[in-house]
């Protein structure tokens, strides 16, 4: 038996033109081919992002490893004391307000 069809009613592979996706983990290669085209060109619409940079993977999973992995913004590591006491403070804040309204609903 094949697979079933896809029912959006679309070929799965019209979006890239027939090109196999790659799943999986990124190459420290394909992180290279996308940060260097982003410097170049800016990010815009991700799906052609990916095309033209010449990675064969989705928009999004070239917008997702950008966010989550590449953004020079990121902060990786440890909290700092001062962002260990905002979290804390935060939390303790945000659960004096929940407490009290889910009692009200019990």
């Amino acid at each position: 038996m094949g697979k079933p069809a896809d029912p959006r009613g679309k070929n799965s592979n019209s979006a890239n033109n027939g090109v196999k996706l790659r799943k999986g983990l990124w190459s420290p290669e394909e992180d290279d081919k996308l940060m260097k085209y982003m410097l170049t060109n800016g990010h815009g619409c991700w799906n052609d992002l990916a095309r033209n940079a010449g990675l064969q993977r989705c928009g999004n999973s070239c917008g997702l490893r950008r966010i989550n992995y590449l953004s020079p913004d990121l902060k990786r590591g440890a909290f700092s004391p001062q962002e260990e006491e905002a979290i804390c403070t935060f939390a303790f804040c945000y659960w004096q307000q929940v407490v009290p309204t889910s009692k009200t609903y019990n």
